[in-house]
């Protein structure tokens, strides 16, 4: 939220852009500018907040504990994710909850001079490393 001079009424107005905050390549922080919703002078700060939170929430994919009782909230909340969406600012892809939680697609596996990969094997590994192997049979 940023406070503009309205050139009209000589008032400052609040002036509202969504933006997402990341690392570049560099590991510099930088914004971008996700929707530009210009001035909001309807809506009080705690309205706002709220409005923030649900768009956060579905942003990662989280659901609410509790139903928003503000209609006023719910309405900007959808009007925003739409606008969102219809201007391809959101990872679609990413609301697929099947495809968020499956991080390796078994079919897409292809195995070439592969070795049994199990619990034996670590530990057989872990029983000649540490030289256990005359201690169990010394114990036997």
């Amino acid at each position: 939220m940023t406070l503009r001079l309205n050139s009209v009424t000589k008032i400052f107005d609040r002036y509202f852009r969504l933006m997402e905050s990341y690392r570049d390549a560099d590991g510099h922080c930088t914004q971008k500018t996700l929707l530009t919703i210009g001035v909001w002078n309807d809506a009080s700060i705690e309205q706002i907040n709220k409005i923030s939170s649900h768009l956060n929430e579905r942003k990662k994919v989280r659901k609410s504990l509790f139903d928003e009782e503000d209609k006023y909230v719910k309405q900007q909340v959808e009007n925003i994710w739409q606008q969102l969406l219809s201007k391809g600012k959101v990872d679609v892809s990413l609301q697929n909850p099947d495809k968020r939680k499956k991080l390796i697609y078994e079919d897409s596996l292809v195995h070439k001079d592969d070795y049994e990969i199990g619990a034996e094997w670590p530990c057989y590994q872990a029983l000649v490393k540490l030289d256990l192997k005359q201690c169990l049979i010394a114990q036997v």
